[in-house]
């Protein structure tokens, strides 16, 4: 189980957003939701192996926000609160046909997703003001962009990661 506390400005004010997700790999996967004294309980049928890659993957996210400063040696900050909400949101949207990406946690507290497959490279990288910045490199050049909402997924971005194999 993992549990995150996330302490953000909200429409000018300070309010304290909790989010406590319980991500098994067994059957049924829970995930509880509480906003100031409101909780929601979302129950999903068992886990296929995309799931259970994607459960693994938000566990090991959300344990980037309880690193201490300094994590890495080099001044490095735990993840930035609104940087993970918006890689998560980009997590939740993201289609079937495209593999479950890497996690990456940058010294500044930006996360990061990222494929990378032989001779083909695509990472994002969530700053925590709602957008990410993408790059690709693979056989035919770079690509990428930035400024791009993290609830969306562009149509060159969708068909690239997409024509990317799953994990070698």
């Amino acid at each position: 189980m993992t549990t995150a506390t996330l302490d953000f400005p909200c429409y000018g004010q300070q309010t304290r957003r909790v989010v406590t997700s319980r991500l098994y790999d067994t059957a049924p996967t829970h995930a509880y939701l509480t906003w100031g004294d409101s909780a929601k309980k979302v129950v999903v049928s068992a886990p296929s192996p995309r799931a259970k890659a994607l459960n693994a993957l938000r566990r090991e996210m959300l344990q980037y926000l309880e690193l201490p400063a300094n994590w890495d040696g080099y001044a490095g900050l735990p993840a930035h609160p609104q940087a993970m909400l918006d890689a998560l949101e980009f997590l939740s949207r993201l289609p079937n046909e495209v593999a479950v990406p890497a996690p990456m946690l940058s010294g500044a507290g930006m996360v990061g997703l990222y494929w990378d497959r032989s001779s083909q490279y695509a990472s994002l990288e969530f700053e925590g003001d709602g957008t990410y910045t993408y790059l690709t490199d693979g056989p035919d050049g770079y690509g990428g962009a930035e400024g791009v909402a993290a609830a969306t997924l562009p149509t060159t971005l969708r068909g690239y990661l997409s024509s990317l194999t799953h994990a070698e």
